[in-house]
C-alpha cells in the first residue's frame, strides 16, 4: 500500500507534467490563424448586419497580436479600440496591462481569454469596421415605433412615439434619433420612392446607461397627400446604429396637385408618345384631365406639339402616356444592342421613324456628362427601317463604368434629343494580368547604368535633415515615377537621376491625384515616410493611403500624378488615425469639395521610369560612386569601342569580358 506521502508525490509531479504539455501545445490547440479567421467570419458578419455588434471571445498567447492590415481589402478599412479599463493600457502607451494598441494595432502581454466585438458601417462600396477588445461596447436597439396608419394633415402632422435601449456594457454618449420621409407612388406597374424635400427630422438625446431604454416622440414636417415611407434610424458615438422602416399615408394637404413637365416625344412600339408627369396627385385621373389643359410652353413641349388631341395612357398617380400624332416625332434614331469588349462599345444604330435621315450626326460616348468618344453616322447608312453596326473606341483606366451613349441628330426645332436615342452600357476594363501586374514590381530587360544593371531597393529610412519632398524630387527633375493604386496603397516605382544619393520624403497629407479623375484620389496615412535611393537606384514598394473622394469609386489598378499636401488640420489628423470614415467626415466637416478634393493646386505628373534603357553617367561620376567597372577576359579581339557599352572604362584590353568581346 502506498504512502500518503508518496501519493502526494505522485500528484504534484502529475500536475507538473499536466502543465507542460498545456504550456506546450496551447499554441497548436490556439494556434493565431484560428484567431485571425474567427475575426474574419465576425467582420463578414458585420458587413452583413450593419450598425449591430457581433461578439466572438478568443483565447490569445503572450506576444500574440492583429494589424489593421490583416483585415484590410480593397472594400474594407479597419480600426481597433480596446475598451476595458482592467485590461487596456493607455492608447499608444506601454503598461504592464494585458493589452497594448492603437488603432491599428492590437498586442498582448499576457495568456488571457478576451472578448472581441465587431461592428461596421458603409460608406458606398467601402466597409468601415471597427474590432473592440475587453468588453462588449455601447450597442442601440430600438424596441418600438408606434404611429398612425393614416393621417390627416389638415389636423396634425405626422408623429413617431420611438422607444430604444443600449444593449451593450458601456454608456451610449450622444445617442440621436434621425427620421427621413420617402414618397412612394406607382410607375410602370412598380413602387418608386423619393426623399420628401425639406421633412428630415433628428433629435438629440445624450447618453443612455446600459441595459436602460428611453422614449422619445418625433414630429416630420409634410404638406404632400399620397403615400410614404419613414425610415427611422437611432445611432450613439461608439454604440452603432439601429434602422427601421414604417408605412403610412397622408390626406388633407389641400389641392396641391399640379401638372409638372412632359418629356420630349419619341416612338414607342412604333406610336410618337411623351410621357407626362405631375406633382402631388392621389389619382392617375385627376393628373391625366390637368396634364390635358395645361400650356404646352409650361410642360416644357415645343408650340407645335398640342396634348388637346392626345390620347392618355394612365401610369400611376403622377405619370400618364400621351399618345400623339406621328408627325410629332418627325424621325426616331435608336440605339440597339450595346456591347462592349474592353476599351471597344459596339452597338446597332436604326432609323425606324417612317421619314429619312436628311443629315449626318454623331453617336457620342458619355461618362459622367463628359464625352469620351463619338463615331459619325451617315445618312445613306440608315434609310428608312435599315440598321448599322457602329463602335467606339474609349481610354479608361482598369474598372467597371456605366458609359452613355447617345445619338445626337441634327433634329428640328421640335426636338433636340429622344429618350430612345440613349442607351446605357457597362464598359469592363480588365485589371492588368498578375504577370503584368508583377512586371511593375519586378521588372525585367533592366538597363545599364554605369555599365550595370539598376539596383532595385525597398523600405523606408529615417530622416536624418537631408531630403527633399516628393514634389521637389519631381520638379527639379531628379527622379522618374509611376504611382498605381489598387485599393487604399499606392504601388509607387522611383528612378534616382542624379549622380548621388537621393534622399526623398513622403509627407503625410500627400495627395495623390487618380490620372483619368474616375477613381478617388488618395491622401498619404500614418506619417512621414522617407526612402533613400543610390546612385543608379530604383525604389519599389507601396505606402498606406486613405481615399479622399466618398462619391467616387476605388481604385483598381489606376495610375497616379503628384498633387498637393492636405493642410487642414482635422483631415491631417484622420490621416493619422488611419480611420477611413474619420477622413470623409473630416472632408467633409470643413466643407471642402468632396468629389473633386485634391484636384486644384499644382498637380505634377512625373516622367514614368525607363528601366530598359542606358542611364548616361560620366566614367568619373561611376567610378566616384564606386561603380565604374574594369571588364576582363583572357582573350581579346579588335573591336570598335564605340560598340561596347562604356569604352572609355576598358583600362586592359589584354582583359575583357568576354561578354563585351563581341559587338552586340
Amino acid at each position: 500500500m502506498e504512502s500518503p506521502f508518496r501519493l502526494l508525490v505522485y500528484t504534484i509531479v502529475t500536475i507538473a507534467i499536466i502543465g507542460l504539455i498545456y504550456i506546450l501545445l496551447a499554441p497548436i490547440l490556439f494556434p493565431v490563424e484560428d484567431n485571425i479567421d474567427a475575426i474574419n467570419k465576425s467582420l463578414k458578419a458585420s458587413e452583413t448586419g450593419l450598425g449591430k455588434s457581433f461578439p466572438v471571445e478568443l483565447f490569445v498567447q503572450e506576444g500574440e497580436g492583429f494589424a489593421g492590415e490583416t483585415f484590410d481589402s480593397k472594400f474594407r478599412n479597419v480600426v481597433f479600440q480596446c475598451n476595458s479599463a482592467s485590461l487596456c493600457c493607455p492608447r499608444e502607451k506601454d503598461c504592464d496591462l494585458a493589452i497594448e494598441w492603437d488603432n491599428r494595432i492590437l498586442q498582448f502581454n499576457k495568456q488571457t481569454t478576451v472578448l472581441t466585438t465587431t461592428r461596421c458601417d458603409r460608406e458606398f462600396d467601402l466597409s468601415t469596421c471597427t474590432i473592440y477588445a475587453g468588453i462588449d461596447p455601447a450597442q442601440v436597439e430600438i424596441n418600438s415605433v408606434k404611429s398612425d396608419e393614416e393621417f390627416n394633415l389638415n389636423q396634425s402632422l405626422p408623429k413617431f412615439e420611438i422607444s430604444f435601449s443600449n444593449t451593450g456594457s458601456q454608456k451610449a454618449e450622444q445617442t440621436e434619433i434621425e427620421i427621413k420621409i420617402f414618397q412612394r407612388y406607382l410607375e410602370d406597374g412598380r413602387w418608386i420612392e423619393k426623399v420628401v424635400e425639406n421633412s428630415k427630422e433628428s433629435l438629440t438625446l445624450g447618453s443612455l446607461e446600459p441595459g436602460k431604454s428611453t422614449e422619445a416622440t418625433v414630429t416630420v414636417n409634410l404638406n404632400q397627400n399620397g403615400e410614404f415611407k419613414a425610415k427611422i434610424r437611432v445611432s450613439g458615438l461608439e454604440a452603432g446604429f439601429a434602422e427601421k422602416v414604417v408605412q403610412f399615408s397622408a390626406i388633407g394637404a389641400g389641392d396641391v396637385c399640379l401638372p409638372a413637365y412632359c418629356d420630349k416625344p419619341s416612338f414607342s412600339n412604333q406610336v410618337c408618345t411623351t410621357r407626362c408627369h405631375c406633382q402631388d396627385c392621389m389619382s392617375g385621373t385627376v393628373c391625366s384631365e390637368l396634364l390635358l389643359k395645361a400650356d404646352n410652353l409650361d410642360l416644357g413641349l415645343h408650340p407645335d406639339i398640342n396634348l388637346k388631341n392626345a390620347t392618355p395612357s394612365i401610369l400611376g398617380s403622377n405619370i400618364v402616356d400621351m399618345a400623339l400624332l406621328a408627325n410629332m416625332c418627325p424621325s426616331d434614331i435608336t440605339l440597339k444592342e450595346p456591347s462592349a469588349v474592353a476599351g471597344e462599345i459596339g452597338f446597332k444604330v436604326k432609323n425606324i421613324a417612317g421619314n429619312p435621315i436628311q443629315n449626318s450626326f454623331k453617336v457620342n460616348a458619355y461618362l459622367d456628362q463628359q464625352n469620351i468618344g463619338s463615331v459619325d453616322v451617315l445618312p445613306n447608312e440608315i434609310d428608312e427601317d435599315s440598321e448599322v453596326i457602329k463602335s467606339i473606341i474609349v481610354d479608361l483606366s482598369p474598372g467597371t463604368y456605366s458609359v452613355r451613349l447617345a445619338a445626337n441628330e441634327d433634329k428640328t426645332e421640335k426636338e433636340d434629343d429622344y429618350a430612345n436615342n440613349s442607351v446605357e452600357v457597362e464598359v469592363i476594363i480588365p485589371v492588368p494580368s498578375e504577370s503584368e501586374a508583377n512586371m511593375f514590381e519586378n521588372p525585367t530587360n533592366i538597363g545599364p547604368c554605369c555599365g550595370l544593371p539598376f539596383e532595385l531597393i525597398g523600405g523606408f529610412v529615417s530622416d536624418s535633415g537631408t531630403s527633399i519632398t516628393l514634389r521637389e524630387a519631381i520638379s527639379q527633375g531628379k527622379m522618374r515615377a509611376d504611382f498605381v493604386a489598387d485599393g487604399l496603397g499606392i504601388n509607387a516605382r522611383m528612378q534616382n537621376l542624379t549622380a548621388d544619393k537621393l534622399k526623398v520624403r513622403i509627407p503625410l497629407g500627400q495627395i495623390y491625384v487618380e490620372k483619368t479623375r474616375q477613381a478617388q484620389n488618395l491622401g498619404s496615412a500614418w506619417k512621414d515616410r522617407v526612402i533613400e535611393m543610390p546612385m543608379c537606384g530604383v525604389w519599389i514598394g507601396s505606402t498606406s493611403n486613405a481615399c479622399l473622394n466618398r462619391f467616387k469609386n476605388l481604385p483598381s489598378f489606376h495610375k497616379y500624378d503628384v498633387g498637393e499636401i492636405i493642410q487642414d488640420q482635422s483631415v491631417i489628423s484622420a490621416l493619422i488615425q488611419g480611420d477611413q470614415s474619420r477622413v470623409w467626415n473630416s472632408i467633409d466637416t470643413v466643407s471642402l469639395a468632396s468629389n473633386s478634393y485634391g484636384n486644384e493646386g499644382n498637380i505634377l505628373a512625373p516622367v514614368p521610369t525607363d528601366l530598359m534603357n542606358k542611364l548616361e553617367f560620366t566614367t568619373e561620376e561611376c567610378q566616384a560612386a564606386g561603380l565604374g567597372i574594369i571588364p576582363t577576359c583572357d582573350t581579346w579581339e579588335p573591336l570598335d569601342y564605340t560598340d561596347l557599352l562604356y569604352p572609355d572604362l576598358i583600362t586592359d584590353p589584354d582583359s575583357i569580358d568576354p561578354a563585351y568581346c563581341t559587338k552586340p
